[in-house]
């Protein structure tokens, strides 16, 4: 990790409005300057190509769902009497045992690992 002295923060800054004010004055500033905005070429949402592709996303979204839900399972049911019978809890209740309630949470990496010992 850098450490950024006063001195070298002080002289970026200058260096920053330094060019800055001669991008200013060389060149005309328009509001409307519609440069940076993307043209959409995707298809209208009535038109068949977009319906069978919105189609073919919600297959796949489903299918990415129907494997979470089977990892959020933790391993079969087997698994989570085998930790429950031991007075263990599961990673995801111990985690929402630390939450406050009703803060979002979002879990990282649910397929990592997936698939990798076989079924």
């Amino acid at each position: 990790m850098a450490v950024i002295t006063g001195r070298r923060l002080l002289g970026s800054l200058r260096e920053s409005l330094r060019i800055c004010s001669i991008r200013q004055s060389s060149t005309s500033v328009s509001i409307a300057d519609n440069s940076n905005v993307l043209d959409s070429k995707g298809s209208h949402p009535l038109s068949a190509s977009f319906q069978e592709n919105a189609q073919q996303m919600g297959t796949l979204v489903h299918k990415l769902d129907t494997k979470i839900a089977r990892i959020i399972q933790g391993g079969g049911q087997k698994a989570t009497d085998r930790n429950r019978s031991r007075g263990k809890k599961l990673p995801r209740e111990r985690i929402q045992a630390l939450l406050d309630p009703g803060s979002p949470f979002l879990e990282l990496s649910q397929l990592a690992g997936f698939g990798l010992y076989g079924t």
